[in-house]
Protein backbone atom coordinates (compact mmCIF):
# COMPACT_ATOMS: atom_id res chain seq x y z
CA UNK A 1 0.00 0.00 0.00
CA UNK A 2 1.30 3.41 -0.71
CA UNK A 3 2.95 5.72 2.25
CA UNK A 4 0.36 8.85 2.48
CA UNK A 5 -0.80 10.05 6.08
CA UNK A 6 -4.33 10.86 6.99
CA UNK A 7 -5.92 14.13 5.48
CA UNK A 8 -8.30 14.90 8.68
CA UNK A 9 -9.50 13.30 11.90
CA UNK A 10 -12.85 14.68 12.91
CA UNK A 11 -15.01 14.04 16.04
CA UNK A 12 -18.55 12.54 15.68
CA UNK A 13 -21.83 13.25 17.72
CA UNK A 14 -22.53 11.33 20.18
CA UNK A 15 -18.95 10.27 19.93
CA UNK A 16 -16.54 8.80 18.31
CA UNK A 17 -14.27 9.82 15.12
CA UNK A 18 -13.67 9.65 11.50
CA UNK A 19 -10.86 9.57 9.65
CA UNK A 20 -10.24 10.18 5.80
CA UNK A 21 -7.25 8.37 4.74
CA UNK A 22 -5.94 7.98 1.24
CA UNK A 23 -3.48 4.99 1.68
CA UNK A 24 -1.97 3.84 5.56
CA UNK A 25 0.88 5.03 6.23
CA UNK A 26 3.59 3.82 9.14
CA UNK A 27 2.73 6.58 11.00
CA UNK A 28 -0.85 6.23 10.76
CA UNK A 29 -0.49 2.73 12.01
CA UNK A 30 1.61 3.87 15.11
CA UNK A 31 -1.75 6.48 15.74
CA UNK A 32 -4.59 3.99 15.35
CA UNK A 33 -4.28 2.71 18.72
CA UNK A 34 -4.09 5.91 20.76
CA UNK A 35 -7.20 7.52 18.46
CA UNK A 36 -8.95 4.26 19.57
CA UNK A 37 -8.18 4.71 23.14
CA UNK A 38 -9.44 8.65 22.92
CA UNK A 39 -12.89 8.06 20.81
CA UNK A 40 -13.58 4.34 21.45
CA UNK A 41 -15.41 3.95 18.23
CA UNK A 42 -12.94 4.99 15.04
CA UNK A 43 -14.18 5.17 10.90
CA UNK A 44 -11.72 4.94 8.66
CA UNK A 45 -12.80 6.14 5.20
CA UNK A 46 -11.09 6.08 1.73
CA UNK A 47 -8.64 2.95 1.82
CA UNK A 48 -10.96 1.63 -0.89
CA UNK A 49 -10.56 -2.27 -1.89
CA UNK A 50 -8.27 -4.34 0.89
CA UNK A 51 -7.20 -7.75 0.05
CA UNK A 52 -7.32 -10.49 3.27
CA UNK A 53 -3.89 -9.77 3.63
CA UNK A 54 -3.71 -5.90 3.67
CA UNK A 55 -6.99 -6.13 5.96
CA UNK A 56 -4.66 -8.55 8.33
CA UNK A 57 -2.01 -6.31 8.05
CA UNK A 58 -3.96 -3.52 9.60
CA UNK A 59 -5.25 -5.39 12.37
CA UNK A 60 -1.67 -7.05 13.11
CA UNK A 61 -1.21 -3.42 13.62
CA UNK A 62 -2.51 -2.87 16.79
CA UNK A 63 -2.47 -6.23 17.99
CA UNK A 64 -3.16 -9.89 17.62
CA UNK A 65 -5.97 -11.31 15.34
CA UNK A 66 -8.02 -13.90 16.76
CA UNK A 67 -9.37 -16.92 15.31
CA UNK A 68 -12.97 -17.39 14.86
CA UNK A 69 -13.56 -20.56 14.31
CA UNK A 70 -11.55 -22.16 11.37
CA UNK A 71 -10.53 -18.37 10.19
CA UNK A 72 -9.01 -15.21 11.25
CA UNK A 73 -11.24 -13.32 9.15
CA UNK A 74 -15.77 -13.92 9.14
CA UNK A 75 -17.39 -12.80 6.18
CA UNK A 76 -21.10 -11.14 7.48
CA UNK A 77 -23.50 -11.64 4.63
CA UNK A 78 -26.98 -12.89 3.95
CA UNK A 79 -26.94 -16.86 3.26
CA UNK A 80 -30.01 -19.35 2.16
CA UNK A 81 -29.50 -21.60 5.39
CA UNK A 82 -31.99 -21.93 7.94
CA UNK A 83 -29.40 -23.63 10.47
CA UNK A 84 -27.54 -20.56 10.30
CA UNK A 85 -26.86 -17.57 12.69
CA UNK A 86 -29.53 -14.93 12.01
CA UNK A 87 -26.48 -12.48 11.65
CA UNK A 88 -26.23 -14.02 8.34
CA UNK A 89 -29.77 -13.38 7.22
CA UNK A 90 -31.38 -9.89 6.35
CA UNK A 91 -32.58 -9.66 10.30
CA UNK A 92 -31.52 -6.86 12.35
CA UNK A 93 -28.76 -7.91 15.02
CA UNK A 94 -29.74 -6.36 18.96
CA UNK A 95 -26.99 -4.35 20.57
CA UNK A 96 -24.43 -6.33 22.11
CA UNK A 97 -20.64 -7.17 23.07
CA UNK A 98 -18.42 -9.95 21.19
CA UNK A 99 -18.04 -13.50 22.79
CA UNK A 100 -19.77 -12.27 25.86
CA UNK A 101 -21.24 -15.38 25.97
CA UNK A 102 -17.94 -17.31 24.90
CA UNK A 103 -14.91 -18.51 26.47
CA UNK A 104 -12.86 -14.71 25.38
CA UNK A 105 -13.79 -11.75 24.31
CA UNK A 106 -11.69 -10.02 22.15
CA UNK A 107 -10.70 -6.17 23.02
CA UNK A 108 -10.86 -4.79 19.94
CA UNK A 109 -13.77 -5.63 17.05
CA UNK A 110 -12.71 -4.43 13.04
CA UNK A 111 -15.52 -4.72 10.90
CA UNK A 112 -14.81 -3.82 6.97
CA UNK A 113 -17.53 -2.95 4.11
CA UNK A 114 -16.73 -4.91 1.17
CA UNK A 115 -20.01 -4.53 -0.41
CA UNK A 116 -23.17 -2.11 0.94
CA UNK A 117 -26.92 -2.69 1.07
CA UNK A 118 -27.10 -1.95 -2.90
CA UNK A 119 -31.25 -2.00 -2.85
CA UNK A 120 -33.50 -0.16 -0.53
CA UNK A 121 -30.45 0.56 2.08
CA UNK A 122 -30.70 -0.62 5.62
CA UNK A 123 -28.20 -2.48 7.65
CA UNK A 124 -26.43 0.57 9.59
CA UNK A 125 -24.25 -0.12 12.07
CA UNK A 126 -25.21 0.69 15.39
CA UNK A 127 -22.69 2.09 18.28
CA UNK A 128 -23.20 2.80 21.88
CA UNK A 129 -20.21 4.18 24.05
CA UNK A 130 -21.83 2.69 27.55
CA UNK A 131 -19.10 4.61 29.55
CA UNK A 132 -20.45 7.74 28.19
CA UNK A 133 -24.00 6.33 28.42
CA UNK A 134 -23.78 4.83 32.13
CA UNK A 135 -22.24 8.31 33.19
CA UNK A 136 -25.08 10.11 31.35
CA UNK A 137 -28.04 7.83 33.57
CA UNK A 138 -29.57 8.59 36.86
CA UNK A 139 -28.05 8.19 40.00
CA UNK A 140 -31.12 5.91 41.09
CA UNK A 141 -30.99 4.05 38.08
CA UNK A 142 -27.06 3.92 38.39
CA UNK A 143 -27.28 1.97 41.47
CA UNK A 144 -30.57 -0.27 40.12
CA UNK A 145 -28.19 -1.29 37.46
CA UNK A 146 -24.78 -1.50 39.89
CA UNK A 147 -26.61 -4.43 41.44
CA UNK A 148 -28.32 -6.24 38.70
CA UNK A 149 -27.30 -9.48 37.13
CA UNK A 150 -28.49 -10.93 33.56
CA UNK A 151 -29.64 -14.51 33.40
CA UNK A 152 -29.16 -15.39 29.43
CA UNK A 153 -30.84 -18.81 28.94
CA UNK A 154 -29.76 -20.06 25.19
CA UNK A 155 -31.76 -22.46 22.97
CA UNK A 156 -29.68 -25.27 24.09
CA UNK A 157 -30.70 -25.28 27.27
CA UNK A 158 -27.78 -24.02 29.12
CA UNK A 159 -27.70 -20.32 30.77
CA UNK A 160 -24.97 -17.69 31.42
CA UNK A 161 -25.58 -15.20 34.15
CA UNK A 162 -23.51 -12.24 33.71
CA UNK A 163 -23.46 -8.99 35.81
CA UNK A 164 -24.94 -5.84 34.01
CA UNK A 165 -22.50 -3.92 35.45
CA UNK A 166 -18.69 -4.41 35.56
CA UNK A 167 -15.39 -2.68 35.69
CA UNK A 168 -12.75 -3.86 33.39
CA UNK A 169 -9.39 -5.26 35.12
CA UNK A 170 -7.92 -2.59 33.79
CA UNK A 171 -10.05 0.25 34.33
CA UNK A 172 -11.63 1.71 37.30
CA UNK A 173 -14.47 2.70 34.67
CA UNK A 174 -17.95 1.28 34.77
CA UNK A 175 -18.91 -0.24 31.23
CA UNK A 176 -22.39 -2.04 30.86
CA UNK A 177 -22.14 -5.52 29.96
CA UNK A 178 -25.22 -6.96 27.63
CA UNK A 179 -26.37 -8.66 24.94
CA UNK A 180 -30.28 -8.02 24.12
CA UNK A 181 -32.69 -10.11 22.26
CA UNK A 182 -34.82 -7.26 21.07
CA UNK A 183 -33.85 -4.97 17.95
CA UNK A 184 -34.51 -1.14 17.88
CA UNK A 185 -37.73 -1.82 15.96
CA UNK A 186 -39.00 -4.74 17.97
CA UNK A 187 -37.52 -7.59 16.69
CA UNK A 188 -36.73 -10.33 18.68
CA UNK A 189 -34.05 -13.08 18.51
CA UNK A 190 -36.04 -15.65 20.10
CA UNK A 191 -32.65 -18.24 20.35
CA UNK A 192 -32.02 -16.10 23.95
CA UNK A 193 -34.63 -15.68 26.77
CA UNK A 194 -33.27 -12.44 28.91
CA UNK A 195 -34.52 -12.03 33.09
CA UNK A 196 -32.72 -9.74 35.40
CA UNK A 197 -32.37 -9.99 39.07
CA UNK A 198 -31.11 -7.79 41.79
CA UNK A 199 -29.15 -8.76 44.59
CA UNK A 200 -32.21 -9.06 46.69
CA UNK A 201 -33.56 -11.53 43.73
CA UNK A 202 -36.16 -8.89 42.87
CA UNK A 203 -36.88 -9.37 39.18
CA UNK A 204 -35.80 -6.48 37.25
CA UNK A 205 -36.00 -6.82 33.66
CA UNK A 206 -38.09 -4.03 32.82
CA UNK A 207 -35.87 -1.88 34.41
CA UNK A 208 -33.22 -3.80 31.51
CA UNK A 209 -35.76 -3.52 28.77
CA UNK A 210 -36.58 0.37 29.35
CA UNK A 211 -32.55 0.29 29.32
CA UNK A 212 -32.26 -1.38 26.42
CA UNK A 213 -34.80 1.05 24.99
CA UNK A 214 -32.62 4.62 26.40
CA UNK A 215 -29.84 3.32 24.43
CA UNK A 216 -31.16 2.96 21.17
CA UNK A 217 -31.84 6.48 21.32
CA UNK A 218 -30.13 9.43 19.42
CA UNK A 219 -28.61 10.56 22.28
CA UNK A 220 -26.66 7.31 23.55
CA UNK A 221 -26.37 6.18 19.62
CA UNK A 222 -24.50 6.49 16.42
CA UNK A 223 -26.05 5.03 13.32
CA UNK A 224 -23.33 4.75 10.68
CA UNK A 225 -24.52 4.34 7.01
CA UNK A 226 -22.16 2.01 5.34
CA UNK A 227 -20.23 2.65 1.97
CA UNK A 228 -17.64 0.38 0.11
CA UNK A 229 -14.43 0.43 1.64
CA UNK A 230 -15.37 2.01 5.21
CA UNK A 231 -13.55 0.43 8.12
CA UNK A 232 -14.87 0.47 11.66
CA UNK A 233 -12.80 0.06 14.78
CA UNK A 234 -14.75 -0.90 18.07
CA UNK A 235 -13.48 -0.99 21.74
CA UNK A 236 -15.31 -4.14 22.65
CA UNK A 237 -14.46 -3.50 26.13
CA UNK A 238 -16.90 -0.44 26.40
CA UNK A 239 -19.02 -0.38 22.83
CA UNK A 240 -22.14 -2.48 22.17
CA UNK A 241 -22.62 -2.82 18.66
CA UNK A 242 -25.86 -3.90 16.61
CA UNK A 243 -27.25 -3.39 12.87
CA UNK A 244 -30.72 -2.47 11.33
CA UNK A 245 -32.36 -4.91 8.83
CA UNK A 246 -31.93 -5.02 5.53
CA UNK A 247 -34.08 -6.20 2.37
CA UNK A 248 -33.13 -9.61 1.71
CA UNK A 249 -31.46 -10.08 -1.56
CA UNK A 250 -29.83 -6.53 -0.90
CA UNK A 251 -26.28 -7.91 -1.00
CA UNK A 252 -24.75 -6.29 2.20
CA UNK A 253 -21.25 -7.83 2.75
CA UNK A 254 -19.24 -6.74 5.80
CA UNK A 255 -16.07 -8.77 7.46
CA UNK A 256 -15.40 -9.37 10.54
CA UNK A 257 -11.70 -9.71 12.69
CA UNK A 258 -11.37 -9.91 16.16
CA UNK A 259 -8.44 -8.24 17.78
CA UNK A 260 -6.40 -9.15 21.15
CA UNK A 261 -4.17 -6.79 22.31
CA UNK A 262 -1.44 -7.21 24.27
CA UNK A 263 -1.82 -5.66 27.90
CA UNK A 264 -0.19 -2.02 27.51
CA UNK A 265 -2.44 -1.49 25.02
CA UNK A 266 -5.55 -3.34 26.49
CA UNK A 267 -5.00 -1.08 29.54
CA UNK A 268 -4.74 2.29 27.31
CA UNK A 269 -8.41 1.36 25.85
CA UNK A 270 -9.88 0.62 29.06
CA UNK A 271 -8.65 4.07 30.83
CA UNK A 272 -9.34 5.91 27.92
CA UNK A 273 -11.21 9.50 29.32
CA UNK A 274 -14.96 10.36 29.67
CA UNK A 275 -15.36 11.96 26.13
CA UNK A 276 -18.00 13.97 24.24
CA UNK A 277 -16.46 15.66 21.47
CA UNK A 278 -17.62 19.07 20.73
CA UNK A 279 -15.16 20.01 17.67
CA UNK A 280 -13.13 18.58 14.88
CA UNK A 281 -9.92 18.17 15.25
CA UNK A 282 -7.55 18.92 12.59
CA UNK A 283 -4.45 16.81 12.63
CA UNK A 284 -0.97 18.45 12.77
CA UNK A 285 0.93 18.56 9.35
CA UNK A 286 3.50 15.07 9.44
CA UNK A 287 2.47 13.51 12.04
CA UNK A 288 4.81 12.40 14.28
CA UNK A 289 7.15 9.63 13.59
CA UNK A 290 6.51 10.23 10.20
CA UNK A 291 8.17 7.43 8.38
CA UNK A 292 7.89 7.45 4.30
CA UNK A 293 10.50 5.36 3.79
Amino acid sequence: MAEREASYLRALAPFGAEISIAHLSRAVFAQLPSWTRKYRLLILHGLGELSSDELLRLASAIGEPMSQGTSLIVDIREIDNQFESFLFSSAPVPLHYDGALGSQAPDLVMLRCHRSSLRGGGGEGLYVDTVRSFQLLAEETKETLRASTVIYQLSDGSARTIPLIARDMYSTFETIRLVANIADDGWRNDSIEIAARDQSGRDVTSTLLSLVEQLSTPVHCYTHIWSAGDIVLVNNHAILHGRRSFPAGAGRHLQRVHIRCNDAITSKLSHSNFNHPERNYELQKGLEGTDNG
